[in-house]
């Protein structure tokens, strides 16, 4: 097979039976995990922060972490790398792609969630994927917009995990020796949008 027939998705990718299952099990298991925290937080009176510690407790929520990135959809390698900084509600993460050797294709993420709710988290950001072909090196380059869900995190806050699902969109395809080929809304236009689940779970540092 060429390295570009990966750049469209193939007929498991595009059955809207399987897209249709595993947004609806994606979303049956973050609702699940949401109403478990949330029920949790209720319950557990560790939860509270006395009023005179709340401060204190909002400046300290920041912290590193590292960890693995793990995806169902297809145009993605289904195991990479990422890290990123936390500060308060806000978290920016760096993915990274080490199955390049593997291949010659690397989807490089630039993302940011931003927490709305206890657990719950909008995901944005951007995936620049480069992939080897004969002439060269093809760019793609696409956004993300995405739903987390964060279950309560283990050994005192160090180990995390995180659950979402996200629709990438591919604007443009260039380099390589071929031709350049944008979103333009015809026939095969659904090709350029692709819904994923992934899961991420991390080592985070001590909050600072």
């Amino acid at each position: 097979m060429l390295p570009t027939d990966r750049l469209g998705p193939g007929p498991t990718r595009g059955a809207p039976f399987f897209q249709r299952r595993r947004i609806f099990l994606a979303l049956s298991l973050m609702a699940v995990l949401g109403f478990a925290r949330s029920v949790a937080a209720q319950t557990d009176p560790s939860q509270e922060i006395p009023a005179a510690a709340a401060p204190a407790a909002t400046q300290a929520n920041r912290d590193w972490h590292v960890g693995s990135n793990l995806r169902t959809d297809f145009g993605t390698h289904p195991w990479r790398l990422d890290g990123g900084v936390r500060i308060r509600r806000f978290d920016f993460i760096v993915v990274v792609d080490p199955m390049v050797f593997l291949d010659g294709q690397h989807d490089l993420d630039l993302l940011a969630t931003m927490e709305f709710a206890p657990g719950w988290a909008y995901l944005a950001g951007w995936r620049a994927t480069a992939i080897m072909v004969a002439g060269g090196t093809q760019w793609q380059e696409k956004s993300i917009l995405g739903l987390v869900v964060s279950p309560e995190p283990l050994a005192h806050g160090h180990i995390r995990a995180h659950f979402g699902v996200e629709l990438d969109i591919l604007w443009v395809k260039h380099g390589g020796g071929l031709p350049t080929k944008t979103l333009d809304f015809q026939r095969d236009a659904l090709d350029f949008f692709n819904f994923g689940m992934f899961a991420r779970f991390e080592y985070a540092s001590k909050r600072f």
